[in-house]
């Protein structure tokens, strides 16, 4: 949803910006598009196919605003998740001077 979140896109551009978020070397193909499905299929995701693109018609993927919701609360967790732990190893920090 991050990657989505800059803007439309299709499979293989997804994939080559999911590898540089994740830090993975490779990502399978199979397991993104049916990730991308059932995305769609909760209203998360959604795509058309896109006949302007260079090559074959290409299906674009975009994030719906419930995904753009989504991934909003998701960030604030994370960030509430991310003060925890800062707060844990400053004092973890301090006593163990």
């Amino acid at each position: 949803m991050l990657t989505l979140a800059g803007g439309p896109t299709h499979g293989y551009d997804l994939a080559e910006q999911l590898t540089a978020v994740i830090g993975a070397e490779r990502i399978d193909y199979g397991n993104l598009y049916r990730l991308l499905r059932r995305l769609e299929g909760e209203e998360i995701v959604s795509s058309q196919w896109n006949d302007d693109l260079p090559g074959r018609s290409k299906r674009t993927y975009s994030l719906t605003p419930s995904g753009a919701q989504l991934l909003e609360a998701w960030a604030a967790a994370l960030e509430v998740t991310r003060e925890g732990i800062s707060e844990f190893l400053n004092t973890y920090t301090e006593r163990s001077k």
